[in-house]
């Protein structure tokens, strides 16, 4: 054997972390018939669309099973079922693909008050969850979580799942879908497109978020080392850095 080929060593393969996409999609919940009111038949049939969608878009782009996860919440837990291929009607009382981030914390003086001003506006939440909003950094009580609270813990979840995908084998294309309330990602979104400041910052944003309206975080990995982040929303679009996420968190 020649001495170029006795010197050779074969390249190591690439593993976890190389070539990954994921896309996460921050989703609010179905359609409900009333505030208090469970995932509305209307709301069962378009996520069964969606889910035709999501089936489609896998099969075309060949890309991993759908990881759906939820606050735990009736309604989004419904989504998720629905999502992950359970019978629209299944009771299954799960809680798998629960992320806690995901949900409402708020003391029952705050979801009275809440449920006085949706009550006051003939079932319109945009002027309680604005009152929400405006509590910026202040908690209402003791029990319950502020504005700023509530979007770092969605930011957080966002860049912990950007860590995540270092450990995703080479090649990866993921959807990912985070379901919540709209109470819960709007405060997060006046964060990202910087409209706290302003007076009216849901309306900033374009308004209330519709049922099973997402925001989307494009995660484009390299390598363990290098990553691209990309969000939209509307008629919003951006690059984001881990440095960004970090500083939405609220951490170092």
């Amino acid at each position: 054997m020649s001495e170029k080929f006795e010197s050779f060593e074969p390249v190591a393969e690439k593993k976890e972390g190389y070539d990954v996409s994921a896309t996460v999609y921050l989703m609010r919940h179905p359609h409900k018939d009333s505030y208090e009111g469970d995932v509305s038949n209307q709301g069962i049939e378009d996520t069964e669309k969606l889910k035709l969608l999501f089936d489609r878009y896998q099969k075309i782009y060949k890309t991993d099973d759908l990881e759906v996860s939820h606050s735990g919440h009736k309604r989004p837990l419904k989504a998720a079922q629905i999502l992950s291929g359970l019978p629209a009607d299944n009771n299954e009382e799960s809680k798998n693909g629960v992320r806690e981030s995901l949900a409402f914390i708020g003391s029952e003086k705050l979801e009275e008050k809440y449920k006085e001003i949706v009550d006051k506006n003939n079932g319109d939440e945009s002027e309680a969850a604005q009152m929400l909003i405006d509590t910026g950094d202040k908690r209402f009580d003791e029990e319950s979580l502020s504005s700023v609270e509530i979007s770092q813990r969605i930011a957080q979840e966002l860049l912990d799942i950007v860590e995540q995908t270092k450990t995703y084998k080479s090649g990866t294309k993921k959807p990912i879908i985070l379901i919540s309330h709209s109470g819960v990602v709007e405060n997060f979104l006046v964060d990202l497109l910087k409209k706290r400041p302003e007076e009216h910052s849901l309306e900033a944003i374009g308004g209330r978020l519709d049922f099973l309206e997402d925001m989307r975080l494009y995660i484009n990995r390299c390598s363990p080392e290098e990553v691209s982040l990309r969000y939209r929303f509307r008629d919003w679009q951006g690059e984001l850095s881990e440095a960004d996420l970090r500083k939405l968190a609220g951490t170092p």
